[in-house]
């Protein structure tokens, strides 16, 4: 009837799947957080920095990953029972893959190695490069000398693949192949 044509609804809370429930919910997670003693970097509001009784935890947010890297098994072990009370998550254990860069642990060396070969693999077969033979290195003193006269324009397809491959290599040398860049 016309009487509800003129009525909206005002939500209470953000329903899943809106385009505002991640801000919801990252400002929720955030203010929980800060009122346990988390303080967010200035440079990435996305990490957050626990220090207190010798304690020196982090959490680094990406969507609904919440990687915890902490120097006390205890105290990460209470804090993850903590966030369970307050929210609905699941444990998935040690972490193994995050966005793309697989993480291989060493507890005898103390060390932790970040690689991401199935990453670039997969870049590979997308763009049909597998063939050893169409990508052979360059000579290390070999110099460019494009004019615009010996250009040739990309069109088509590969002016599309072009932005893609370099941007999905950009992100392979800022994550763990710098020497790429």
């Amino acid at each position: 009837s016309d009487v509800y044509k003129r009525q909206v609804c005002h939500l209470r809370r953000c329903l899943y799947g809106l385009k505002q429930s991640p801000r919801e919910f990252n400002e929720l997670l955030r203010d929980w957080l800060v009122s346990q003693g988390w303080r967010p970097l200035l440079s990435d509001p996305c990490i957050y920095i626990f220090e207190a009784d010798g304690v020196f935890a982090m959490i680094a947010l990406y969507v609904d990953d919440i990687p915890v890297a902490c120097n006390d098994t205890a105290w990460r072990v209470a804090f993850t029972a903590l966030v369970r009370c307050r929210f609905d998550i699941k444990d998935h254990g040690a972490l193994s893959d995050i966005i793309d860069i697989h993480i291989t642990r060493d507890r005898a060396a103390h060390t932790i190695s970040l690689d991401q070969g199935k990453y670039v693999r997969e870049l590979l077969e997308k763009h049909d490069m597998l063939d050893p033979c169409s990508c052979l290195p360059m000579d290390p003193g070999f110099l460019a000398a494009i004019s615009k006269q010996t250009a040739v324009p990309l069109t088509g397809a590969d002016r599309d693949v072009s932005p893609s491959l370099l941007g999905s290599l950009q992100y392979a040398a800022v994550c763990t192949r710098p020497d790429i860049s």
